[in-house]
């Protein structure tokens, strides 16, 4: 389309005579090649040096086309409004096209519409429930305490037996032995208190050894059970003793 539109102007610039249209259709050839070489501003200076020379309204077509293909978009337009009050009623609809494709390309992008999206609404937070006690662990009795309080209750039954003996041979010297201020004692007395003695000793030791083994056991199994007590050890009268919770 381009070219048939030089095409034309070289025609109509050929069928002129005169030295000025001579000169402008030189100017006019010479722009041809130009624009088909791509130099499209040295073409635009060649092709308005020919409508200066001829005022041929054909050549503002070519103008535009230079304008249009440097991105020279608003000149375009204006060139080809002018060549729309000047040319033939023919070629009016095919400017009318050209402008508005033009325009088109001048008229900035319509933005998308913007989507308004609702507000996401807060998910609502969950109500407390009743508060869950953890469950307790069971109470864990390994071998050592069990055997510790074997061996505490027997050594306290043992100590306990042999307290009762102690009591009987202290008694039975005490039936032997007179009440008053000299305190004698036969011989016969000796044995029951020797036995008393002997008796009151092994007891002493046995309820040692059962309340040490008690103890013991007890303090192990506290120990194996920590996460399940709280103990403390506390001043207790005359000594120390354990407090805590099971």
């Amino acid at each position: 389309m381009v070219l048939w539109s030089l095409m034309s102007v070289q025609t109509s610039l050929a069928q002129v005579p005169g030295s000025t249209d001579a000169e402008a259709k030189g100017w006019f050839v010479n722009g041809q090649h130009l624009y088909q070489e791509g130099r499209y501003r040295d073409a635009l200076v060649a092709f308005e040096a020919a409508y200066r020379l001829s005022e041929r309204p054909n050549i503002l077509r070519s103008i535009a086309y230079c304008h249009e293909n440097l991105g020279e978009l608003q000149a375009a337009l204006s060139v080809l409004r002018m060549y729309l009050g000047l040319a033939e009623t023919q070629k009016l609809p095919e400017i009318r096209r050209h402008i508005r494709r033009i325009q088109e390309q001048l008229e900035p992008p319509k933005p998308p519409p913007v989507v308004s999206q609702p507000e996401p609404k807060p998910e609502p937070k969950p109500e407390p429930g009743p508060r869950q006690i953890e469950p307790r662990q069971k109470w864990r009795v390994s071998a050592g305490p069990i055997v510790g309080y074997g061996v505490g209750g027997a050594a306290l039954i043992t100590g306990s037996i042999f307290g009762a003996q102690a009591l009987s041979a202290r008694s039975e010297a005490r039936e032997l032995c007179s009440t008053g201020d000299a305190g004698f004692c036969p011989r016969e007395a000796a044995q029951p208190l020797n036995d008393d003695m002997a008796y009151s000793l092994f007891a002493d030791i046995s309820f040692g050894i059962g309340g040490a083994a008690v103890l013991g056991a007890t303090v192990w199994m506290i120990v194996e059970n920590k996460q399940n007590t709280s103990l403390q050890i506390v001043p207790f009268g005359n000594g120390v003793g354990m407090v805590g919770r099971f």
